[in-house]
C-alpha cells in the first residue's frame, strides 16, 4: 500500500475540506439526537442505542484529531453489524430499530470512508449497499407479536425471605424463595433514591439483557417497586473471595489457577493473582499519588522466600510478571487470548472442567467460613431480622443497619412500570408461563432456568479458545471435534449474470468438483474460473466452497444434479459460498500473515504414491500459487495453497491434508521462497517420503477460521458489493 493509512485523512482535509467538515456536523447532530435516554426503550434497545452513539463519538473524536482511517470506519460498521445479528436472533423488533440507526450512521460516514479508501488505494466499499442490506434483513423477517412487558413482572408477595446474604451502601441481598415455583433464588434490593438518573438505574438490566455467561450470576427478572428496585437472580452458595484471603492469608498455586475470567482486564488479573499467591497487593502507597507513581514507575517485586516459601513457583511468578507489564502492548494476553491459556502455568489445567464441574478444589478457608455459626452475643438490633436468618458471615455493621426488607415492599401499578427499568430473561418468561398454566403447586429447580437461558451468541463456553467457538481468528484450535455446530455460520451470497447468445445460455465460467472433507463429508469446491467470465466478474474465487445454489442446499446431492441446477438457472445464478476460503481471505484481508501465524501449523510425513519416468514423483496433491500483501514488510508474499488432495498417503497419525490448506515448508525448505515451477520441480523428485508443513486453513475442516459478513461481502469491490445487494433477496440463512 503506497499511501499510509493514517496520513490519508490529512490529505483529504487538505484537498477536499468539505467532506470532513460535513461529516463532522452530521456526526454531532446524530450524537445529540440519539444520545437521549428514553424510559420507553427496553434494556437491549437502550444498549444498542448507546453502542451506536459511542461508535459515532469515537469516529468524531478521531476525525477531530485527523487520526481516522478507512479501517476504523470499517471496524465500526462491522461491530454494529455484529450487534445487529445478535439482536436479530434474540429480539427482531430491536434489530429493526437498530438497523435504521446503523443505516443512518453509514450514510453520514459513507462519503468520508469512500474518500479515505480511494486515497489509501484500497478497494472501495459500496456503503449505501451495506446500509440497505442491514435494513432489508429485518424488513423481510416476520416479527412475531410479543406480549406486553408488564405480563412478566412478579409480585413482591411472591418472594419469601430466607436469609440476609449481605448489605452495602446501596441496598441488601437476600436468599429467598420464589413461592409460585418453590424456587430458591437471590433477591437484591436497591433503594430508588440511590440513583439520581434513569441511566444509572438501568445499568444492571442492560447488562442482563446482553450477557449470557456460565461464569456470571444469571439475572432472572428485574422490576421496580414503590421504594426500591428488585432483582431476582440465581442463588449461588459461596463466600466473598476477600474474606477467604483474610482467613487463608494466601492460597496454594493449584487453587489460584481457577480464577481466570474471559473478559477481565489482564492487569487486574495479574493483581488478583499476586494477591492470591502472596496475600498482599503488588504496589502500596500511603497516598493515592504515591500509589499511582509506584504503579507507573516502580518495578514489581516478589516477597522474600522466607515470608512465602510456598506461595509461587518460578512459572507462576513469570505469569504474574507478564500480566503486570507496564507497557500494555507487552502485557500477556494483549496480542492473543490464546497466549494466556498456553502459558506453562496452565499446562495441566482442564479448561472444560472449569465450566462443567461443580467442585473444582478444596480450600479449607472456604469450608470454615461456610460453616461458621452466628455470633452468640447477638444484640437487640438483630431482633429486627427475627423473621429471617442472618448469613453466618454478616458483619456487625450489617446487623445494625436499617435494611430494606422484602416483606415491606409495595407493588406498583402496571401502568407505572417503564420498559427500561424492567427485565425478564427467557428462562423466567418460560417459568411464568408454566406457573400460570398449572393448577397444581410447582417445585422448580435451578436447572430449569439454566436450560431456558441461552448463552451469548457465537461464543461456545465449552471450548477452550475463541477460535474453537468460531469467534475470530486468534487462538485457532488444533483439536478436532465431530460436532457440526462448530462450523462457521457466516456465508456469502454472490450473484452471477450471463447473456443469451445464438439462442442459448452459455456457461457461467467456473467449474465445480466434489471433494471429501473431514469426517467424510462431501463438499463442492470451485476448481477453476475462466478469465473475463461472469464468475470472475462476480468475484467467484478458486477454492470457494459452494453450499447452496439459488437457495437450494447442496448437502447430499450428487455433482451431476448440482450442475443441472446451475445450468437451468436462466440468466442469473446465486451461489452461497463459505467465507473461510484462504484464497478469499487473501483477496479481502490485509492481515493474512497474522492469520497464518495465529492459526498454527502442522507437520506431516507423506509417502510416495507413484513414480513415473516422464512426470516424476506423485505425492497425491497439487498446489496453486497466490500472493498476499505483508503489511509489516511492505511487500507481497508468496503462498502455495493445496488445490487437490485426492490420494494423499499421510504417515503421521491423526493428521490430514485438505484442499485449502496452505503449504509453508517442504522438507524444511520455506515454500514462500520458491515460485510455482521451482516447487513443482522439487515435488517431482522421487523420494520414498517427504515432510511438509501446512497451516490448516481448509474450509473442509471442522475447525476453521471465519470472517464477518461485512469483511467478506462488502469489502471486495464496487461491482461485487452491488451484486451482493441484488442477491440479498435470495440469500441463504
Amino acid at each position: 500500500m503506497r499511501q499510509n493509512k493514517s496520513s490519508a485523512v490529512k490529505v483529504l482535509v487538505t484537498l477536499f475540506p468539505r467532506i470532513p467538515k460535513v461529516t463532522t456536523v452530521l456526526l454531532e447532530f446524530f450524537i445529540k439526537r440519539e444520545n437521549k435516554v428514553s424510559l420507553l426503550r427496553d434494556p437491549l434497545s437502550h444498549f444498542c442505542q448507546e453502542q451506536s452513539v459511542l461508535a459515532a463519538q469515537d469516529c468524531l473524536q478521531k476525525l477531530h484529531r485527523q487520526f481516522v482511517t478507512y479501517q476504523d470506519i470499517r471496524d465500526m460498521v462491522e461491530n454494529l453489524l455484529g450487534l445487529h445479528a445478535l439482536c436479530l436472533r434474540r429480539a427482531p423488533a430491536t434489530a429493526r430499530c437498530l438497523g435504521l440507526v446503523v443505516r443512518k450512521l453509514i450514510i453520514i460516514v459513507g462519503e468520508l470512508a469512500t474518500s479515505l479508501e480511494k486515497i489509501s488505494e484500497v478497494p472501495v466499499t459500496d456503503w449505501m449497499a451495506v446500509g440497505d442490506a442491514v435494513v432489508t434483513r429485518t424488513d423481510k423477517k416476520e416479527i412475531p407479536q410479543q406480549p406486553p412487558f408488564t405480563e412478566f413482572i412478579p409480585s413482591t408477595r411472591d418472594f419469601e425471605p430466607l436469609k440476609l446474604l449481605g448489605a452495602g451502601g446501596f441496598g441488601a441481598v437476600y436468599k429467598a424463595r420464589y413461592k409460585p415455583a418453590n424456587l430458591v433464588c437471590t433477591v437484591k434490593l436497591i433503594a430508588k433514591d440511590r440513583f439520581s438518573r434513569p441511566k444509572q438505574a438501568c445499568i444492571d438490566k442492560v447488562v442482563a439483557s446482553v450477557v449470557r455467561s456460565p461464569f456470571l450470576v444469571k439475572y432472572h427478572a428485574c422490576f421496580a417497586t414503590k421504594d426500591a428496585y428488585l432483582t431476582m437472580m440465581e442463588y449461588v452458595c459461596g463466600v466473598d473471595l476477600l474474606r477467604v484471603l483474610e482467613r487463608a492469608v494466601f492460597l496454594p498455586i493449584d487453587h489460584v489457577r481457577i480464577v481466570m475470567g474471559r473478559a477481565c482486564d489482564w492487569w487486574s488479573t495479574g493483581v488478583v493473582f499476586y494477591k492470591l499467591m502472596t496475600g498482599r497487593v503488588p504496589f502500596r502507597g500511603k497516598t493515592k499519588k504515591l500509589l499511582r507513581d509506584r504503579i507507573i514507575a516502580s518495578p514489581l517485586r516478589w516477597p522474600r522466600m522466607s515470608m512465602h516459601s510456598q506461595s509461587a513457583s518460578a512459572i507462576a511468578k513469570d505469569m504474574v510478571f507478564l500480566l503486570l507489564k507496564k507497557n500494555p502492548v507487552e502485557r500477556l494476553g494483549s496480542k492473543q487470548y490464546r497466549d494466556i491459556k498456553t502459558h506453562s502455568f496452565f499446562e495441566e489445567f482442564d479448561w472444560n472442567r472449569l465450566r462443567s464441574s461443580s467442585t473444582l478444589c478444596n480450600i479449607p478457608a472456604i469450608y470454615e467460613l461456610m460453616q461458621l455459626s452466628p455470633s452468640s452475643d447477638a444484640t437487640s438490633n438483630e431482633a429486627e431480622h427475627s423473621t429471617l436468618n442472618l448469613s453466618p458471615g454478616a458483619t456487625t455493621t450489617t446487623k445494625k443497619r436499617n435494611l430494606l426488607k422484602i416483606e415491606e415492599l409495595v407493588d406498583m401499578e402496571a401502568t407505572s412500570h417503564r420498559p427500561l427499568l424492567t427485565y425478564a430473561s427467557s428462562g423466567y418468561r418460560r417459568l411464568d408461563r408454566t406457573v400460570k398454566a398449572s393448577d397444581d403447586p410447582l417445585s422448580i429447580s435451578e436447572s430449569f432456568m439454566r436450560e431456558s437461558n441461552e448463552l451469548s451468541s457465537e461464543i461456545d463456553y465449552q471450548k477452550t479458545t475463541d477460535a474453537e467457538s468460531n469467534h475470530g481468528f486468534t487462538g485457532f484450535s488444533k483439536t478436532d471435534t465431530p460436532s457440526e455446530s462448530r462450523r462457521a455460520t457466516e456465508k456469502l451470497d454472490l450473484i452471477l449474470f450471463r447473456k443469451k447468445s445464438f439462442g442459448r445460455f452459455w456457461g457461467f465460467g467456473f467449474n465445480l468438483e466434489a471433494v471429501t472433507g473431514e469426517g467424510g463429508a462431501t463438499f463442492f469446491m470451485v476448481e477453476s474460473v475462466k478469465r473475463n467470465s461472469p464468475a470472475q466478474r462476480s468475484q467467484i474465487l478458486v477454492g470457494d466452497v459452494v453450499v447452496a445454489v439459488n437457495g437450494t442446499k447442496l448437502a447430499g446431492l450428487p455433482l451431476n444434479i448440482v450442475r443441472k441446477i446451475m445450468n437451468s438457472s436462466g440468466d442469473q445464478l446465486v451461489l452461497t459460498v463459505l467465507s473461510s476460503s484462504p484464497y478469499r481471505m487473501i483477496n479481502t484481508r490485509q492481515d493474512v500473515s497474522d492469520i497464518l501465524r495465529s492459526c498454527g501449523s502442522q507437520t506431516l510425513t507423506l509417502s510416495l504414491v507413484r513414480a513415473g519416468c516422464r512426470k516424476g514423483a506423485w505425492y497425491g496433491f497439487t498446489v496453486f500459487e497466490a500472493k498476499t500483501w505483508d503489511q509489516q514488510q511492505k511487500t507481497f508474499k508468496r503462498l502455495h495453497i493445496i488445490q487437490r488432495a485426492n490420494d494423499v498417503r499421510v504417515q503421521t497419525a491423526g493428521k490430514h491434508i485438505f484442499p485449502g490448506d496452505v503449504l509453508t515448508e517442504v522438507d524444511g525448505r520455506p515454500a514462500d521462497k520458491m515460485n510455482h515451477s521451482v516447487l513443482h520441480e522439487y515435488l517431482c523428485q522421487v523420494r520414498p517420503e517427504i515432510q511438509i508443513t501446512i497451516v490448516p486453513l481448509s474450509p473442509l475442516r471442522r475447525n476453521r477460521p471465519s470472517s464477518t459478513r461485512l469483511q467478506e461481502t462488502f469489502l471486495l469491490s464496487d461491482d461485487s458489493a452491488r451484486e451482493a445487494r441484488s442477491a440479498a433477496a435470495n440469500s441463504v440463512d
